[in-house]
């Protein structure tokens, strides 16, 4: 009776060793588990957090309003400004010779940060930026494309170039940095920079933007509104004709007024 009774006791302690044993096994395996889970949200978060330092310190950003001066230059000519009734990127211009750049106003998608580019201005404007051709909309809305290999320059090869200032209004005295490749792809830096799109000869001058030295004044003319400070306003015939600095003029007409004459 005695041997029996100590075998049942060696079982149980047998059965209640096992039991504890997997109940241990399975706090083991839950530390490891909530550390894991611990550290993938904490790299989560720090990732969150870059991500979001990056977007706001994008420039331009949405709550940025900057403007360049740009001129397009065909074989020592600048061509008509072009202007966009459409502002899909916030990026645009009003036939003024300037790029206003303010994503935060932009109808589909923003481009802001290196998103916002020659290219996209380009496009906006009905017209087209590659390494090789330039395509824009003339006086008189013709789509017109010069090409290497195609065409020339009082019969030299032109060649698609980019010229960049910094300062705007340094353009007409200093020599500007210029750009061959990846010319869709070029981004704006900072508010008051001018650009000149060059179809010329390799090597050869190329013309600042002619509204470099009015982009102080111009960067008032956004929304298709003129700054009154900055324009000069002629009447003739009833029509009113307000012309801003780079040449921009908006002709309105209005019903004549009719003076009684004194009593008497």
């Amino acid at each position: 009776m005695g041997k029996a009774s100590s075998a049942k006791k060696v079982a149980r302690a047998a059965r209640a060793g096992g039991r504890g044993s997997r109940g241990g096994q399975r706090r083991s395996l839950l530390f490891p588990a909530t550390i894991t889970v611990v550290c993938v949200l904490g790299v989560s978060l720090i990732l969150y957090a870059r991500t979001q330092d990056t977007a706001q310190a994008l420039q331009p950003g949405v709550t940025d309003h900057w403007h360049a001066a740009y001129g397009i230059d065909i074989c020592g000519t600048i061509a008509a400004p072009m202007t966009n009734d459409a502002d899909p990127n916030g990026i645009h211009t009003h036939g003024d010779g300037v790029i206003h750049i303010h994503p935060g106003a932009a109808q589909q998608v923003a481009r802001a940060g290196e998103d916002a580019t020659l290219g996209v201005f380009m496009n906006a404007a009905g017209a087209t930026l590659t390494d090789d051709s330039i395509s824009f909309p003339d006086e008189t809305g013709q789509l017109v494309t010069y090409t290497e290999g195609e065409d020339e320059c009082d019969g030299e090869a032109g060649q698609v170039q980019v010229a960049y200032w910094a300062n705007a209004s340094e353009a007409n005295d200093t020599d500007p940095q210029v750009f061959t490749e990846n010319l869709a792809d070029i981004f704006f830096q900072n508010d008051r920079e001018a650009y000149t799109i060059a179809f010329v000869p390799e090597g050869g001058d190329i013309l600042p933007p002619t509204t470099v030295g009015d982009l102080d004044e111009l960067a008032g003319i956004d929304s298709g509104a003129l700054d009154p400070s900055t324009t000069s306003t002629t009447v003739a015939g009833g029509a009113v004709t307000t012309t801003a600095p780079g040449g921009r003029s908006v002709t309105t007409t209005s019903a004549p007024t009719t003076t009684a004459p004194p009593a008497g």
